[in-house]
């Protein structure tokens, strides 16, 4: 696509871990148990429980979710990732999983279809019209019965604009109403819209959890008291989609499940 060859993308996805975007972790054993937690409470649960299923990573960024999947038994598993930096990263992460350099839409055009499609902080950096072309190609590429599951910023969070502006390749950010309208459109049926808060794991994180509860039922009650409703009931910064194939896409509304 056209609009993937903008000068200021080549600028900084080429050097998008030396300049600091998305840096290697200084201590990767406590990066490496932060993401299994976070992996194994929100992704693990939604994934194909068959192990054979093909799973794209599309965004695959330095492999750490390709390496969780290789430790869970699933090996046919692909990342891709446009930054040479990062997939350079996830072939030492994920050593054998399979790892493509290149957009995640040129690789769509041509793969063969896939149980899950996982995107993981990857569609906020595409424009409008790539963020529709994207859902569409998943739906393309997706079996019947597929999944996609998006992780993503979260506009319903009062923090929500924090995210969109601290990355400067990112370009869109979404609420679970917005995007459950686009995936409608393209093709696929939203499933639920999850919250990406606290995982307790320690005396912590648990003082942590308790506290973001408390924190989640006052921005409810601040929704409550100026519009009369709580809205979509996720209110994390970033906030993970699901949503499935469809035999015929329909803009039909129907009801999704948030948490």
């Amino acid at each position: 696509m056209a609009s993937l060859k903008k000068e200021y993308r080549r600028r900084v996805f080429g050097a998008y871990v030396r300049a600091g975007f998305q840096p290697e972790p200084t201590n990767k054993e406590e990066a490496a148990r932060r993401s299994v937690r976070q992996f194994s409470a929100r992704i693990l649960p939604l994934l194909p429980k068959d192990r054979s299923a093909r799973i794209l990573d599309l965004g695959c960024g330095q492999g750490r979710f390709l390496r969780f999947l290789l430790d869970k038994g699933y090996y046919n598993v692909v990342g891709v990732d446009v930054s040479a930096e990062q997939v350079k990263l996830a072939h030492k992460v994920a050593d054998s999983a399979s790892v493509h350099q290149g957009n995640a839409f040129d690789y769509l055009a041509s793969c063969e279809a896939a149980d899950a499609i996982v995107a993981l902080d990857l569609i906020e950096h595409f424009t409008k019209e790539e963020v529709l072309r994207f859902l569409e190609m998943v739906r393309e590429r997706c079996k019947p019965g597929g999944v996609l599951i998006l992780q993503t910023l979260n506009a319903m969070s009062p923090m929500g604009q924090r995210l969109r502006y601290q990355d400067f390749t990112h370009e869109v950010s979404f609420d679970p109403t917005g995007l459950a309208n686009l995936l409608r459109l393209t093709g696929l049926e939203p499933v639920a819209f999850l919250e990406c808060g606290p995982i307790v794991h320690g005396v912590k994180s648990a003082i942590r959890w308790a506290a973001w509860k408390l924190i989640r039922s006052l921005i409810m009650a601040y929704m409550l008291i100026e519009t009369g409703t709580a809205g979509d009931k996720v209110y994390t910064q970033v906030m993970v989609a699901v949503a499935k194939k469809l035999a015929v896409a329909s803009p039909q509304r129907h009801g999704i499940l948030t948490r």
